[in-house]
């Protein structure tokens, strides 16, 4: 049994490929979203179809690394990972929808665009987005603080009396804490921690 990966050929022309070295179709697997073709045989045909897959795979056009019709949160999940960042987002964006067809581009370019578009607040920290839909209040803000030299019971304790509780939240690590509020609170609770 053998695995081949292809990224350029369709499920349907792998198959049609196959047909030409591999007459029995019940050898051959290929999922419908494509990607992947199991194979089984003998050696020689196994390398001689892979071979013949390998070789239209690559000659065919390569496919657009595309992010069709999907929500602003899956949108961002992808951005983030080829980021390499943590994704902190709010969870309405996954009812905001938007096409996208992502080409080579910078994601720090496409997130410009994206804003462009749709608003969204967005900060690029050293190790995290974060994304946020705007409220109605353009006074409103949402921001990222990273504690790592503070004490972080103190801080909490702190930053309870000076902030709405339900605006604030703490990331599991307890290392960083989200805030939400009219734009004087978070820039004073900022200047707070600093």
């Amino acid at each position: 049994m053998r695995y081949v990966h292809i990224n350029s050929l369709s499920a349907s022309e792998a198959l049609e490929a196959l047909a030409l070295v591999m007459p029995p179709r019940s050898d051959v697997y290929v999922p419908p979203e494509g990607g992947l073709v199991v194979l089984q045989g003998s050696s020689e045909t196994l390398d001689l179809a892979e071979e013949l897959l390998i070789a239209l795979d690559s000659s065919a056009p390569a496919k657009a690394n595309s992010t069709r019709d999907k929500s602003l949160l899956e949108i961002f999940q992808e951005l983030s990972t080829q980021m390499e960042l943590t994704l902190v987002a709010d969870p309405s964006l996954a009812e905001k929808r938007l096409y996208l067809d992502l080409r080579e581009g910078d994601p720090e370019d496409l997130i410009k665009q994206i804003q462009r578009l749709v608003p969204v607040e967005v900060e690029v920290t050293a190790h995290t987005l974060v994304v946020g839909a705007p409220t109605v209040d353009g006074n409103e803000r949402l921001k990222v603080y990273r504690l790592n030299y503070v004490d972080l019971e103190a801080a909490h304790d702190a930053l309870s009396l000076l902030v709405n509780p339900e605006k604030s939240k703490w990331t599991k690590s307890g290392k960083a804490w989200l805030l939400g509020g009219h734009r004087c609170t978070v820039s004073g609770s900022g200047s707070f921690l600093n």
